[in-house]
This record gives structure tokens, sequence and C-alpha cells, in this order.
């Protein structure tokens, strides 16, 4: 994990997202373990859309440019809008 090399997004969500961690904060694992540590987990409903939008706009969307990006998703729930 570095500038150059793999960078790492981060954010939780429930009824609000939140962004912990965009493309252009972490490149050092020390720093990233002491953020991942303070994480709360969010309440309320389950908005995956809103989600997966403030995921492009604040994490995919300030990467480098024509590199790949994957997302991964841990879900506690089923959302609670329907996504098509």
């Amino acid at each position: 994990m570095s500038l150059k090399d793999t960078n790492i997004g981060l954010a939780v969500y429930g009824q609000k997202s939140n962004v912990i961690m965009d493309f252009k904060r972490y490149y050092y694992s020390e720093s990233m373990d002491s953020s991942v540590r303070l994480i709360e987990k969010p309440g309320g409903q389950c908005l995956l859309g809103k989600a997966l939008r403030a995921v492009k706009s604040y994490i995919f969307d300030t990467g480098r440019p024509n590199e790949n990006r994957t997302l991964v998703v841990f879900m506690c729930g089923k959302s609670e809008v329907n996504l098509q």
C-alpha cells in the first residue's frame, strides 16, 4: 500500500454514509489501522443505494485515473431500497 501502488478507501453506512478513508489520505498501514479502530457502526436504515453513490463520488472519483477499482461490500442486513 502506497501512493503509487494499492490505494484503499473505506466507508460505513446506515441511515447516513460516512467516508472514513478515501484514495488520497492513507498510504501506510499504521495510519489506516488507527482509523479503522475508531469506526463506529452507524444506526438507522440500511440505505445501500445512498452509500454506493457516496463511494463513487468521494472515493472512486478521487482515485488515480485509468486505474482498476474494486468495491467490497459487507452488509449486516437487507437494504431498505430495492436496487435494480
